[in-house]
């Protein structure tokens, strides 16, 4: 499952890295940027998210061998765009069609 999870992330890095790598005229720069950018909170959210999960792992054999009950925990992961930078890249690719 680790590895499912990791490689959806490891997608999201490789795709910001192709964008941010593309070679495109000038004029579609801060679009691309801005594109690239959409993937910044998703990727610290699941950077969260894998530290929330490992610490609550970390303490499971601890408290297996004190003989404390272990409570079950869901762990929900639900990445979110900034809606400044999605309204930023929306009104850039209107400045280029307009162009």
């Amino acid at each position: 499952m680790a590895k499912r999870i990791n490689a959806a992330y490891e997608g999201l890095i490789d795709w910001v890295a192709k964008l941010r790598g593309a070679s495109i005229p000038s004029e579609y720069g801060k679009a691309i940027g801005l594109l690239a950018s959409m993937n910044d909170s998703p990727i610290a959210e699941y950077r969260e998210f894998v530290d929330e999960v490992v610490e609550y792992c970390d303490r499971l054999p601890a408290q297996i061998a004190a003989g404390d009950e272990v409570e079950p925990r869901v762990f929900t992961f639900r990445p979110t765009l900034s809606d400044e930078t999605v309204e930023a890249f929306t009104a850039e690719l209107a400045r280029i069609a307009r162009a």
